[in-house]
């Protein structure tokens, strides 16, 4: 081996941690763009059923198979940190007419 490979080796090994480094970031940083990403999704799909919801209420409207459907997708919410206090609105509106099916919702709810 050559003096002049001893004396390059070391500055391609620094060359190639440089990249390793740089290529780490850009992995990095593409990992925090895609999950800014989904919580965008996750707020506007969020706002989506907080509407249908609202507007339910609103209109009094008392199908249950129609309000189940909607309880479970905003239930899905609850997990991560969204919709907790309208989903607790809800089910008081739907005691208002069915004290019974907010009572099973809500005794779910304790099992998980």
């Amino acid at each position: 081996m050559s003096t002049k490979q001893k004396i390059k080796s070391p500055n391609l090994a620094i060359e190639n941690q440089v990249h390793s480094k740089s290529y780490e970031r850009e992995v990095v940083n593409d990992l925090v763009r895609m999950l800014k990403k989904i919580g965008e999704l996750k707020r506007q799909e969020f706002a989506r059923i907080e509407s249908v919801i609202r507007e339910a209420m609103a209109a009094k409207i008392q199908d249950l198979d129609y309000l189940d459907k909607l309880t479970v997708s905003l239930y899905d919410f609850t997990f991560s940190g969204f919709g907790l206090e309208l989903y607790d609105v809800f089910l008081d509106y739907i005691a208002s007419f069915n004290p019974q099916r907010a009572k099973e919702y809500r005794d779910r709810d304790d099992e998980i």
